[in-house]
C-alpha cells in the first residue's frame, strides 16, 4: 500500500471559516486556507508530507469535479442536499502506515478506527483557544472535533503509536565529521591558515565559536524573541525527547535551511507547553 484515504462526510451549522489558527494543535508546521472565486473552500494541514490533512467544502468541490453523484449518495445517508457538505480527510503514506504498524491490507481494515484516533486525537486537534492560558494542551477540543473524533469504525477505535528507527539518530562519527567539515570551510573562508596546524586548528576553532555565538544571539534577539541559552536549552529538550521516544527526528541539513517563521513558532509553541 503506498497511500491510504480516511475522510468522513457531515454537515454542521459552525461557521468553517472563523477557526482562528491557533486553535489548530498539530504536529505539522503547515496550515493552510483557501477559497473559490472568493468563497471561503477549507484547510489544508501537513500539506505534502507523509500525513496531511483537508477539511474543505465538498459541495463546492463537486461542483468542480462534477462528481454530482455523492448528491445522490449523501441524500440516502439522510444529509439535506439543499445544506453544505463538508469533508474531514486525512492521508497517511506508506511511510506512516509502517510507523502505525500496518502492513498489509488486512492489517489496514482492522486498524481504521486507531487509524482514525491516532489523527484526530494525537496527530492533529482542533481547540478551543482560552484567554489568559497560553497552554494549548490545557484548551478544550471543540465540540465538533469531538463529535468527528468519535466516529466508530466498527473497529479497535485505540489510537496508534508512531514507532521511528533508531538509525535516524545522527551517528556520532558523522556529527564530528560534519564539524570538521564545518570548521575547515570555516578557516578556508576567513584564510586562518597561516600558522602552524596546531595554533591554526585551536584559533579556528575559537573564532568559528565566537562568529556562531554572535550570530545566533544576534537572530534569536531579533526574530525570534528568545535568548540564546533559552533557544538552545529548548532545542535540547526537543531532540531528547524526540531521540528517546524516537519520534520525527529533523536532519542537520533540515535544521540548517528551517526558516526563522518556522523557528519562531517552534518558540512560541516551545513556551506555550510549559505555561509561559
Amino acid at each position: 500500500m503506498s497511500r491510504v484515504d480516511l475522510y468522513v462526510d457531515f454537515q454542521s451549522d459552525i461557521e468553517m471559516e472563523g477557526f482562528a489558527r491557533q486553535a489548530w494543535i498539530t504536529r505539522s508546521g503547515s496550515i493552510n486556507t483557501y477559497s473559490v472565486r472568493g468563497e471561503f473552500s477549507g484547510y489544508t494541514v501537513g500539506q505534502g508530507g507523509p500525513m496531511s490533512c483537508r477539511l474543505y467544502n465538498k459541495s463546492l468541490e463537486i461542483l468542480k469535479s462534477h462528481k454530482t453523484y455523492f448528491v445522490e449518495l449523501w441524500k440516502r445517508s439522510g444529509m439535506d442536499p439543499n445544506r453544505m457538505v463538508w469533508r474531514l480527510e486525512f492521508q497517511a503514506v506508506r511511510e506512516v502506515l509502517h510507523q502505525l504498524g500496518i502492513q498489509s491490507f488486512k492489517g489496514l481494515m482492522r486498524e481504521l478506527g486507531g487509524i482514525w484516533a491516532y489523527a484526530t486525537q494525537t496527530w492533529l486537534r482542533l481547540a478551543v483557544p482560552q484567554t489568559g492560558d497560553s497552554n494549548c494542551a490545557r484548551w478544550p477540543t471543540h465540540p465538533l472535533w469531538e463529535r468527528l473524533a468519535g466516529i466508530q469504525w466498527g473497529t479497535a477505535d485505540v489510537p496508534l503509536t508512531r514507532s521511528f528507527s533508531p538509525a535516524r539518530i545522527p551517528a556520532l562519527d558523522r556529527l564530528f565529521r560534519l564539524y570538521l567539515a564545518l570548521l575547515t570551510s570555516f578557516m578556508a573562508k576567513n584564510r586562518l591558515k597561516d600558522k602552524p596546524a596546531q595554533w591554526e586548528f585551536a584559533e579556528g576553532q575559537a573564532e568559528f565559536i565566537k562568529q556562531a555565538q554572535q550570530f545566533h544571539e544576534s537572530r534569536c534577539q531579533e526574530h525570534l524573541s528568545i535568548s540564546l541559552e533559552d533557544y538552545i536549552a529548548q532545542e535540547v529538550a526537543l531532540k531528547a525527547r524526540q531521540y528517546n521516544t524516537m519520534r520525527n527526528v529533523s536532519t542537520v541539513k533540515q535544521d540548517a535551511e528551517t526558516s526563522d517563521k518556522v523557528n519562531k513558532d517552534a518558540t512560541d509553541y516551545y513556551r506555550a507547553s510549559r505555561g509561559e
